[in-house]
């Protein structure tokens, strides 16, 4: 497990041989939210039903969230009064999931934490997804050795830039590191859980 705070946001994210249910037992929160994540780009407050939901926030302190993922992107979104965690793979991304999530806050986005997910190094793509793209998307595929390679964090980042004062990037390929749930390397039911919560002042 991986666990970092910033002012009263907290943040972890589970590894391969993490005891999931200690760690959850052990948040200090008064209960933890999941979703029911089906790739889409609805995002809810947690006050409504949780079912076809890929994003969920929270203004209420000591409430924990969470996305599970296994090489889409888990990213957490704050301005210290309300909380967010965004599923990220590519088909809520080109969905426009992030331009959706921005747009809930009221102003700018002060913080964003991105989680492990697949990295252009190792997320390589085939003609049936590259058909997908728009043309402007295009760039966001790079080609080595007569493969094509696609950018999740390049595009997250060219969402997120402009809308967010300061983003921690974790850097990690869930594809090339052992210690991470991938689906493309066989963990077709395990996932890593990617939790945040604000502190009660």
């Amino acid at each position: 497990m991986k666990r970092f705070k910033v002012k009263n946001l907290n943040v972890l994210y589970t590894e391969k041989n993490d005891n999931v249910e200690q760690i959850l037992q052990s948040i200090p929160v008064e209960k933890i939210i999941f979703p029911h994540q089906t790739h889409s780009c609805n995002i809810k407050n947690i006050t409504e039903d949780l079912e076809n939901c890929d994003g969920i926030y929270t203004s209420d302190k000591n409430i924990a969230i969470g996305i599970k993922t296994a090489d889409c992107g888990a990213i957490v979104l704050t301005d210290f009064e309300k909380v967010m965690v965004v599923h990220a793979g590519w088909r809520g991304l080109l969905g426009g999931i992030l331009d959706k999530a921005v747009n809930l806050f009221n102003k700018k986005v002060d913080f964003a934490f991105l989680s492990p997910f697949a990295r252009s190094c190792c997320y390589e793509v085939k003609e049936d997804f590259i058909k997908n793209l728009k043309p402007e998307e295009k760039i966001y595929l790079k080609s080595k050795n007569g493969k094509y390679f696609f950018s999740m964090e390049d595009f997250i980042m060219d969402k997120l830039e402009p809308n967010v004062e300061e983003i921690k990037d974790s850097k990690l390929c869930t594809i090339c590191n052992t210690n991470l749930y991938s689906y493309r390397c066989g963990d077709l039911k395990d996932r890593m859980l990617t939790i945040a919560w604000l502190d009660k002042e």
